[in-house]
């Protein structure tokens, strides 16, 4: 997110550090640590970042030199640890961020920081704020006060109300690149290099939803999935596939979404590889499957794949803008079943 980065050195070296700041995304792709690294560093007791030094911020510079906290000073080392009185987190209590804890906010608010430079509070899960909360937290914004910034953390402006967005500065942190995603579940989880590919691609830039894969039972509901794929994909007609095995596929991923989000990743991602496959063999993501995708691709259109991958993107946004996700399931599955005669084993 080094863009971003930057973004927020460059208010800091000017001195004009927002009284509001909305980080919107996906959740893992670092809204959060970039918050903390925030606020280590305008209360860092030894960072080199300083209004005499020029807004200018080389492109091939890294996170940690952009936003320059020492990590080693009393500073640093409260806000990592969470022990400092001027870095506030507030939380969901169980399943919303209530009216008592946004109310508890503001009469800390109301003090003057104890040690901090620039007072931060962190509202994770922003979203999850109930109406009255929202409302007690714009009272806040309306009357900031001083040498205090508040982070709000949420996916889209359109989870607060308008009246919270329009006071905040929004900074939107994009998906982390899919080679980063794979690199990192390599080094640091000891993933295989095949494994980590797929999760990487599947979690759409999110690095902690390739970490909850790879620590899940992944592998068998990769391999469940796939065998369904592989069902309607073989088909040569309507019959081979009941609307009533259609229908019951529908009803099973519907009542579970984290299922349901995963199982239309693998199926994009099964469809991308037999539309590429004869043209960029190498380029494949189920490499384990690479046999099985050759023999199916050989019989196939790479026009008709990437139609359905195309359909596939398209129930992913239905699904996404709340439609009934059970009949959008239906009615694919049921069409699936009707028009998959494009491979022949």
């Amino acid at each position: 997110q080094n863009r971003h980065t930057r973004l927020l050195a460059r208010r800091i070296r000017n001195r004009k550090i927002p009284q509001a700041l909305l980080f919107l995304g996906v959740n893992g792709i670092g809204r959060r640590i970039l918050a903390i690294r925030f606020a280590m560093t305008v209360n860092c007791l030894a960072s080199t970042i300083t209004a005499t030094q020029t807004p200018d911020i080389s492109e091939n510079e890294t996170d940690s030199t952009i936003l320059p906290a020492c990590g080693n000073c009393p500073s640093c080392k409260k806000i990592q640890t969470g022990q400092h009185p001027d870095i506030i987190l507030v939380e969901p209590a169980g399943r919303a961020i209530k009216i008592e804890q946004i109310r508890s906010l503001r009469q800390t608010l109301n003090l003057k920081p104890y040690e901090a430079a620039q007072r931060i509070a962190i509202i994770d899960n922003a979203a999850l704020m109930t109406l009255p909360a929202s409302n007690a937290l714009l009272k806040i914004l309306e009357e900031p006060p001083e040498r205090t910034t508040l982070i709000l953390i949420a996916n889209k402006p359109s989870d607060l109300i308008a009246t919270i967005v329009s006071r905040c500065q929004s900074i939107r942190l994009g998906p982390i690149d899919d080679g980063l995603v794979a690199n990192e579940l390599i080094n640091e989880q000891n993933a295989a290099p095949a494994d980590a590919k797929i999760a990487a691609y599947l979690a759409q830039g999110s690095l902690t939803s390739a970490e909850t894969m790879l620590t899940a039972d992944w592998h068998k509901q990769k391999e469940w999935i796939l065998d369904e794929l592989i069902v309607h994909a073989t088909s040569d007609s309507a019959a081979s596939v009941s609307p009533r095995r259609a229908m019951a596929l529908a009803a099973f991923l519907a009542a579970d979404p984290a299922l349901l989000k995963q199982t239309v990743g693998v199926m994009k991602s099964w469809f991308r590889d037999l539309a590429i496959w004869p043209f960029l063999p190498e380029k494949i993501l189920h490499q384990n499957e690479n046999e099985t995708i050759g023999r199916l691709a050989s019989g196939g259109d790479p026009e008709r794949c990437f139609s359905h991958f195309v359909d596939l993107e398209k129930l992913e946004k239905e699904i996404e803008s709340n439609v009934n996700s059970r009949l959008a399931l239906e009615t694919y599955f049921t069409g699936m079943a009707h028009g998959l005669s494009l491979i022949h084993i």
